[in-house]
């Protein structure tokens, strides 16, 4: 499958983010490249995941993103990577902390092409 641009935006969009609480027992990632999310976090012992793709909507309907797949209790911050997101934002540096309830996410990298 080719990656593709969603949205509005021009180009492929790709960002990283990651989390490392060792205090809390906490580390994650979450990895959006074009079309495609994933995310996974574990606190002490327990994971959390999600799968999300951006869907073209039939015509004349916009594209969404849908979660695809969902495993354990947490709701992960996957949309900060998604079109107009947190994470997207080129006011956003790398490197920032993005603060989702008691967990710390890092912006560790953002690319398009």
């Amino acid at each position: 499958m080719d990656s593709q641009a969603v949205g509005s935006e021009t180009r492929r969009h790709g960002t990283v983010l990651t989390l490392s609480m060792p205090d809390s027992k906490a580390r994650g990632c979450i990895v959006r490249v074009a079309q495609f999310c994933q995310a996974v976090l574990t606190v002490d012992g327990q994971v959390d995941a999600e799968r999300w793709e951006y869907v073209v909507g039939e015509q004349g309907k916009p594209g969404e993103w849908q979660r695809q797949a969902k495993f354990g209790s947490r709701t992960l911050p996957c949309s900060w990577t998604f079109e107009g997101g947190q994470a997207e934002s080129e006011e956003t540096a790398i490197c920032a902390s993005l603060q989702d309830g008691e967990f710390n996410w890092k912006v560790a990298e953002r690319f398009a092409w």
